[in-house]
């Protein structure tokens, strides 16, 4: 699974001609790929911004091409430059090299292009509740940030 394979396989789907036949300017902001070690299935979620309804259709791309239109557009961004070089198999491998020993059980990746810096936004599920937390330039991979937390840290304490 790649970023390029899977808009390419997006673009040829009857769906995504329709849809973009029905709203021309709506454009790629966001891309959401998962893969999960655990249960072994991965997702991929192609997001469009449609300027003039106000509005986000999100394409999911597993067997089929399935789409849905969301009126919550919260902190759309840029349109996506679809040359990409940084691919999911270099985000699986740097993640892996970061989190070193530990055990990744998934790997949230999501591109965006929020004031015209294009990068990979990563998330890795670790055992023991901990998270690995990376930001990647997804034109060269280069690890612009990393972050290290735990979902414990996130828990509020009840009594």
């Amino acid at each position: 699974m790649n970023f390029k394979e899977t808009l390419e396989r997006l673009h040829n789907s009857e769906q995504f001609k329709k849809f973009k036949s029905e709203n021309e300017d709506a454009y790629l902001h966001s891309a959401m790929f998962i893969l999960d070690y655990e249960t072994k299935i991965d997702t991929q979620q192609f997001d469009f911004l449609i300027p003039k309804k106000n509005k986000i259709a999100k394409f999911m791309i597993n067997a089929d091409v399935n789409f849905m239109i969301d009126e919550n557009i919260m902190g759309a961004g840029d349109e996506i430059n679809l040359d990409v070089q940084t691919e999911i198999p270099d985000i699986e491998k740097t993640a892996k090299a970061e989190a070193g020993e530990q055990k990744i059980k998934k790997i949230i990746a999501t591109l965006q292009n929020i004031q015209q810096k294009q990068t990979w936004k990563i998330i890795c599920m670790i055992g023991n509740y901990d998270m690995l937390n990376l930001q990647i330039d997804s034109q060269n991979g280069a690890i612009i940030k990393k972050e290290s937390s735990s979902l414990m840290n996130f828990m509020k304490k009840v009594k």
